[in-house]
């Protein structure tokens, strides 16, 4: 590592103009990318020393966004090192507070660059910015958690070695109701802190190999307090099967509340051994494939009768025409991610939202400059007016659009299900 990128990187986190310009930006994206978002716990994070984060890792770059968006102050992230390997996208990282975190499977050599990686962050904690850390090593869009990795821990204690104050690692629980589909909605809860000092000098016996694991157990078992966990064994898809289908129709409110609704499915059939939770598993998986191969979305199951479904049809046909609008305005940004997803360019599934989130905040310049012209000269409507509404339509147009889909979407689903009276039936006998 050069002198240079060294003075670069412990400087990442000072907070330019530049920088809240396009934090700003990607916040307002962010926001309005999830029809419902809610932020709890901010007060568990302390204030009197240095806060490394940790959240669970489920949605790809959707996580460090609705992290980051929860504080106005600068976050500093890590990421995986090979996203670095070209020059100008480790350049556009660097400038996004993005640090190259090197994992095992990168190979023992590349490792090692981790402890120059781990002095930047050292630097970041030391002045009172938060880093955070995917500590799983790799998104999984699953309900569960993979092994966390001890390295946070063994930052936490090395800035401890450096510097006189507490440092604290804070779980945080990200929740959505949807991976794959765009503008659902999104919770990110803060945790009760662990104070590294202080659950080390309580235990003044213990090897560094004893407290690494035990602190790394604490940390997983907070997590997982904090969003909808399921283990991850073999009756994991029986057990979110019954989830979706047990919290039907009740799952309004905040979203915490839609949280605590589903956390309670989960632990009724749980263990999945105890008596009468296999025939649940097994009925409610039947229940989910059938419904599946037919088309049919679970949110139809608590959509009600003939008469809530007339009336949908009416509002949906009355938005049609904004629909087609909001299509046409944003179609720069649509149709580039709906053609790479439906070619299988993306090829991770995980990765469809966080891609379609990159369109929408990256292309904004460009269709604000093109709608703003086109409205200026063409339809001479003046430069401020043109320019005011292309803001706001550039920010709402895409978002709306996929709000849009979804509702016509469901409603599909909905008529398909008026003719399927034997999954009504099957989903009224589910063992609850």
């Amino acid at each position: 590592m050069t002198p240079e990128t060294k003075h670069r990187r412990t400087r990442i986190h000072r907070n330019g103009r530049r920088y809240r310009l396009v934090r700003f930006h990607g916040d307002l994206c962010t926001w309005l990318s999830y029809r419902k978002v809610q932020v709890t716990g901010l007060e568990n994070i302390p204030k009197d020393g240095s806060v490394i984060l940790v959240p669970n890792h489920s949605n790809a770059l959707m996580d460090a966004m609705v992290v980051l968006r929860t504080r106005k102050e600068p976050t500093v992230f890590g990421a995986r090192a090979d996203l670095f390997e070209t020059p100008i996208v480790a350049k556009m990282l660097t400038f996004l507070k993005i640090l190259p975190m090197v994992r095992k499977r990168d190979g023992v050599r590349n490792v090692i660059k981790n402890l120059d990686i781990q002095e930047d962050i050292i630097t970041v904690l030391e002045d009172n910015v938060p880093f955070c850390m995917f500590a799983e090593g790799t998104h999984r869009a699953k309900h569960s958690l993979l092994p966390i990795n001890k390295g946070v821990f063994r930052i936490a204690v090395a800035a401890l070695q450096r510097f006189d104050k507490p440092v604290y690692v804070v779980p945080v629980g990200l929740d959505y109701s949807d991976y794959f589909r765009y503008s659902g909605t999104s919770l990110t809860q803060f945790g009760k802190p662990i104070n590294v000092k202080e659950y080390i000098a309580a235990r003044p016996e213990a090897g560094d190999a004893e407290l690494y694991r035990g602190m790394t157990n604490l940390l997983r078992e907070r997590m997982t307090e904090l969003f909808t966990y399921i283990p991850d064994d073999e009756n994991y898809d029986g057990v979110w099967a019954y989830t979706k289908l047990a919290t039907v129709g009740r799952r309004r409110g905040p979203l915490t509340a839609r949280l605590a609704v589903n956390r309670q499915a989960v632990a009724s059939v749980l263990p999945a051994d105890a008596p009468g939770n296999a025939e649940k598993l097994s009925a409610a998986l039947d229940l989910d494939r059938r419904l599946h191969e037919a088309g049919i979305s679970v949110l139809s199951l608590g959509n009600g009768g003939l008469g809530r479904f007339l009336l949908k049809t009416l509002l949906l046909l009355l938005w049609l025409p904004f629909q087609l609008f909001l299509g046409i305005f944003a179609l720069l940004q649509i149709a580039p991610a709906e053609y790479m997803i439906k070619k299988g360019i993306i090829k991770d599934e995980a990765f469809y939202n966080s891609f379609r989130y990159g369109l929408y905040a990256l292309v904004f310049p460009f269709t604000l400059i093109l709608w703003t012209l086109l409205g200026t000269f063409v339809f001479h409507l003046g430069f401020w007016v043109s320019l005011a509404a292309s803001i706001v339509l550039d920010y709402l147009a895409f978002p709306l659009f996929y709000r849009g889909t979804d509702a016509y979407r469901v409603w599909v689903s909905d008529l398909k299900l008026l003719f399927r009276k034997d999954l009504k039936e099957a989903f009224r006998k589910l063992p609850r």
